[in-house]
């Protein structure tokens, strides 16, 4: 979300390969009548006072918004529905009331946008591993106590990642095009057949809604 001096608001969604890239402007911005792309798959440029900041998108599922002053980004579609921010004071009551009625995999449920803005499906597994808890295991079955254990492990999880610049598994980079490096440290998430980093049991994948999801059957066994 960029936030104008005039107050305007931009809101842009990487969706699945969408990246903002600083980059130096092109040499020439035509070339025998053809534009230069700054970057492969640019899609929206943004002339900076000293370089560009492009979207750069492969897939073009990504999205740009911009909103006049007055108008509030709940009005865009999707933007009102998201749950709160992981990081940014998640309550055990509040999620205990929302798994309440969820009969549907854990693993699931911490993917569900409405309940918890952020989590995806690399750290839906890390936090599953860590917290000691069965992706399988209906989200309603936990106790309090479980609960508080989730969200301290959301919470270590993602300020790792971001401490490591995240995870680039495929499209992701930093700004500076710089990939991230959380995988290289990940617990379970892309590492099926290899042994548990804490204790000596292999790690399984299976699928759930359609997800690879990566767990330990010792470290986190089925109630």
């Amino acid at each position: 979300v960029f936030d104008f001096a005039s107050g305007a608001t931009m809101v842009v969604h990487l969706r699945m390969s969408g990246r903002l890239l600083i980059m130096p402007t092109p040499a020439a911005v035509k070339r025998a009548g053809k534009f230069v792309l700054a970057s492969p798959h640019e899609r929206v440029r943004f002339v900076l006072d000293h370089n560009l900041l492009v979207f750069d998108d492969t897939r073009v599922f990504g999205r740009v918004w911009y909103l006049p002053p007055g108008l509030n980004i709940n009005e865009i579609s999707g933007i009102a529905t998201l749950g709160p921010e992981p990081l940014e004071g998640l309550s055990p009551t509040y999620l205990q009331a929302r798994f309440a009625q969820k009969k549907q995999p854990l693993k699931l449920t911490l993917l569900d946008q409405t309940i918890i803005a952020g989590i995806g499906n690399i750290y839906a597994d890390e936090v599953l591993h860590l917290a000691g808890l069965n992706p399988n295991r209906p989200a309603c079955s936990l106790a309090h106590s479980e609960i508080e254990r989730l969200i301290f492990q959301i919470e270590q999880v993602l300020a790792q990642a971001i401490a490591l610049g995240g995870s680039s598994i495929r499209d992701y980079t930093n700004a500076e095009g710089v990939n991230g490096n959380y995988q290289a440290e990940a617990f379970v998430y892309g590492r099926k057949g290899k042994v548990c980093k804490h204790c000596q049991c292999l790690i399984e994948r299976i699928k759930l809604g359609g997800r690879s999801t990566h767990f330990c059957p010792a470290c986190q066994p089925t109630p």
